[in-house]
């Protein structure tokens, strides 16, 4: 089991890493699509890119799950 300062640790670098993920995504969709919703349609696959980083990462690292 890991010491919790070294979990909380992981938890921060992987939350700044979904957010540069998220934004990262948003600016590569409002690129690509400058229709009516571009804003909606980058704000939405911006938060879906970064909860998917973020779940994979914390499930991988934090929880120790393994892929069944």
């Amino acid at each position: 089991m890991a010491p919790p300062t070294f979990l909380a640790l992981c938890h921060a670098a992987f939350a700044a890493f979904a957010t540069a993920v998220n934004v990262a995504t948003q600016y590569v969709g409002s690129t690509l699509y400058t229709g009516r919703y571009e804003l909606y349609a980058a704000m939405a696959a911006g938060t879906l890119a970064g909860l998917i980083a973020k779940y994979v990462l914390d499930r991988r690292f934090v929880f120790r799950e393994r892929a069944a």
